[in-house]
């Protein structure tokens, strides 16, 4: 799927799947095929690109989603590598996790 060329303030206008979003976090994360993420300082998880997208899906607010896409995609046109940017933020989300109790949940991705 082509990313759309739109300005970033519309991007969140357009009415997206969940399938599409999921397509477009795929095309914007080329850059790896898994990623390890330090959770606390003695925990890390390393989780695939897949995994990545469904935790991302599945645990941020869709109006986070569209934010989170439109930084990548001002990442990606800069010609900068986004892998740091999706750490951050998954480890965001992984902490969030961690810390309601939910470690089951990721832990089966």
């Amino acid at each position: 799927m082509a990313l759309i060329k739109i300005p970033n303030d519309d991007f969140k206008k357009i009415p997206l799947s969940e399938n599409q979003v999921r397509e477009i976090l795929h095309s914007l994360m080329q850059s790896f095929e898994t990623i390890d993420i330090q959770i606390s300082e003695h925990k890390h998880q390393e989780l695939t690109k897949d995994q990545v997208i469904d935790l991302l899906v599945r645990y941020m607010s869709w109006e986070s989603i569209l934010e989170f896409i439109t930084q990548l995609n001002i990442i990606r046109r800069r010609g900068s590598n986004a892998l740091s940017y999706v750490k951050y933020i998954l480890t965001a989300v992984l902490q969030r996790l961690e810390r309601s109790d939910s470690k089951k949940l990721y832990k089966t991705l």
